[in-house]
């Protein structure tokens, strides 16, 4: 990941939630999408939090996404991609949002992300699901539309 940027790896303007959501309705979610959380954001998009769908359980059908969020995972999109690596490798959501210095979420980056990169670029992810793959390479490519798989816009709520 030498020489890329956040910003080269992320998925821009992945599906969000909005905190009023009821979260019978979020726990839909996983019938039409296959993540397991979702990035909880304001009208202006600003970041709140994180809703994961292993705590919207059956007996909370009268709550909102707002009472199940937990703190998201942040990182800059400048930032080099090796510190987003080691972030997600020391997270406990698998997957960090990207905001903008208004606190906006510009994007998102998950494992996924890493791993179809090095794809991408003919390397392995490694033989026990470590990123071992060739070195080398550099700045290029960046994350365009309908790469990676976060969906995009926002779930009506």
């Amino acid at each position: 990941f030498e020489g890329y940027r956040v910003r080269d790896l992320m998925t821009p303007d992945p599906l969000t939630v909005e905190p009023g959501m009821a979260v019978g309705q979020f726990r839909q979610l996983m019938y039409y999408r296959r993540h397991t959380g979702y990035p909880v954001v304001d009208r202006e998009l600003r970041l709140l939090g994180f809703a994961r769908l292993q705590d919207a359980r059956e007996e909370m059908e009268r709550a909102t996404v707002e009472d199940i969020m937990v703190p998201a995972e942040t990182i800059a999109p400048g930032v080099p991609a090796k510190e987003g690596l080691r972030l997600l490798s020391e997270g406990q959501l698998g997957r960090l949002a990207v905001g903008d210095e208004a606190g906006r979420l510009v994007g998102i980056l998950s494992k996924t992300d890493l791993v179809r990169h090095l794809r991408e670029r003919g390397e392995s992810p490694g033989p026990f699901g470590g990123l071992g793959g060739r070195p080398g390479g550099g700045p290029g490519g960046g994350a365009g539309p309908g790469r990676g798989d976060h969906g995009s816009g926002r779930w009506p709520g």
